[in-house]
């Protein structure tokens, strides 16, 4: 179900109907209202940063922001507004431990013999289990995006980009495999975290696959960097026999890269930018050595 600014996966009015046919609204309706305004902290600190977004979609097990481009320039901003949603949860905990004392007495999902929590405590444990999951450095929760835009700024986007994946995929199959082992031993099933789990490694998956292309063509196509006039700017040392396309790992959107090319001596002999990189391996192919490039 499409709107103009909110996109609503059909999965999700099965997940209502199977949440009411088992006696969980309730906890589902609360836990959808905190992850709404987690993502409401998102957007405000996008929307103030300046950031465009394009609208936000319903996922059966959570909400998300899509922003109107693949990916966001300044990565101190994206840090920004990764961070923005766990922090607003651990201080909407502190604000309700702190000002909503009386009212342990309402009890949630009685029906559901596992769950009798007050609305508080439910509030309070729904918030901090949001900001304590999506802070962990996994891709695509914000922890991971976070981490991602912290290690571009020191490295580099590609570089960055595939240790923050390959990071993801360790993390997510230890949660998997621990989670199976403890079915196996304790005979405890509880397939929603499975689900859940599943979930993400379907995501990281799906990033795998599409965020190198997506990372080269916005690399590519990013000639509008000096648009503005000027560019933060670094240098790159390489030997004249350096592979050309192994520089890639170290180009970003962020910055732009000028290459000073070394012969054997150590002498600088030629000065290249990242432009002339690109065009170089796409017009004489991957094996093109640095100091050929303009040969």
């Amino acid at each position: 179900m499409n709107f103009k600014y909110l996109t609503i996966d059909f999965t999700f009015f099965v997940m209502i109907a199977l949440c009411i046919i088992f006696g969980y609204w309730q906890i589902f309706a609360i836990s959808y209202i905190v992850v709404l305004m987690h993502e409401t902290a998102h957007l405000i600190i996008a929307s103030f940063l300046g950031v465009p977004t394009q609208k936000l979609k319903l996922h059966p097990f959570g909400v998300s922001l899509v922003f109107t481009h693949t990916y966001i320039k300044s990565p101190l901003k994206e840090i920004a507004i990764s961070l923005a949603g766990p922090i607003f949860n651990l201080v909407f905990s502190i604000a309700i431990i702190i000002f909503m004392p009386n009212i342990d007495s309402t009890i949630i999902d009685q029906t559901a013999s596992s769950l009798n929590f007050s609305i508080r405590d439910t509030l309070v444990i729904v918030n901090l289990g949001l900001a304590a999951i999506n802070l962990i450095p996994i891709l695509p929760l914000d922890g991971g995006r976070a981490l991602k835009a912290y290690l571009t700024e020191k490295w580099g986007i590609i570089r960055a980009y595939n240790f923050t994946m390959t990071l993801s995929k360790i993390l997510i199959s230890l949660a998997i495999a621990a989670t199976i082992i403890y079915i196996i031993f304790y005979a405890e099933y509880n397939f929603s975290v499975l689900i859940i789990l599943s979930f993400l490694m379907g995501n990281i998956l799906q990033e795998g696959n599409y965020g190198k292309l997506i990372i080269m063509r916005d690399i590519i196509y990013a000639k509008g960097k000096l648009t503005g006039g000027a560019q933060k700017s670094r240098h790159i040392a390489a030997l004249n026999t350096y592979p050309a396309r192994k520089l890639l790992k170290s180009f970003s959107y962020n910055c732009y890269y000028i290459i000073d090319v070394l012969d054997e001596r150590g002498r600088v002999v030629d000065t290249l930018s990242e432009e002339e990189i690109i065009d170089a391996i796409l017009q004489k192919g991957s094996r093109v050595k640095v100091g050929k490039v303009r040969g």
